[in-house]
């Protein structure tokens, strides 16, 4: 077919697939919206691949540097690493990742699979608040309270978990029952989470040495 010849005006006959590569988005935009609407109609798929090369900056232990660098080595993607100097020991690694878009967002994604769940424990004397544990699978918070525990699970965790883990320890102040928190989790997520509540035996209520208190 003639390059400069015009869209044929026929219907397709079948699926058809386009792939458009390394193009700037507002190109890849104004491709996609220029074919003609049969092309949809026909069950047609556009699939814009970003190749641009880009950056990104990640703070991590020290000890997940290795792993850091075997996930991004199998996508791909280059690392780089700063060393800190200072008199106070560094207690974290700063990392740059180098390569296409794409390949560099499923790197932090597999590091965020491997972070595990979410604890929030809210009983008091609690060592800690909030932190992620490998003992959980990812996209599940389990919330300790005063008198039992709150487990939520993530519809789709890949789209709201970091969200959810920002926002609601800031929700749960310290000493909430176990249906208090089963209300603030259900208000907040709706449908995107299920949501089951145990409440504890009188010998664990408000004990944080009984359940996840490190």
């Amino acid at each position: 077919m003639d390059a400069d010849a015009p869209l044929p005006l026929g219907r397709p006959t079948g699926a058809l697939r386009l792939e458009i590569n390394a193009l700037p988005t507002n190109l890849s935009e104004l491709v996609t919206q220029a074919l003609h609407p049969n092309y949809w109609k026909a069950g047609g798929e556009v699939t814009v691949t970003d190749l641009s090369q880009a950056r990104a900056v990640l703070v991590v232990d020290p000890s997940d540097v290795p792993v850091v660098r075997d996930l991004a080595s199998a996508h791909g993607v280059d690392v780089e690493e700063f060393s800190e100097r200072g008199i106070e020991p560094v207690s974290t690694a700063t990392l740059v990742l180098v390569g296409v878009a794409v390949a560099i967002s499923s790197v932090r994604q597999a590091l965020e699979h491997r972070k595990g769940g979410q604890m929030i424990d809210l009983r008091p004397g609690a060592e800690k608040l909030a932190y992620r544990t490998a003992d959980l699978e990812y996209g599940i918070v389990v919330i300790v309270a005063r008198d039992g525990k709150v487990t939520v699970r993530i519809d789709k965790p890949d789209d709201i978990f970091e969200k959810v883990l920002s926002s609601l320890p800031k929700l749960l102040p310290g000493g909430t029952s176990t249906k208090q928190a089963a209300c603030v989790v259900e208000e907040t997520l709706g449908s995107a989470a299920e949501v089951e509540t145990d409440e504890a035996t009188d010998d664990d209520a408000g004990d944080p040495s009984s359940d996840g208190g490190s």
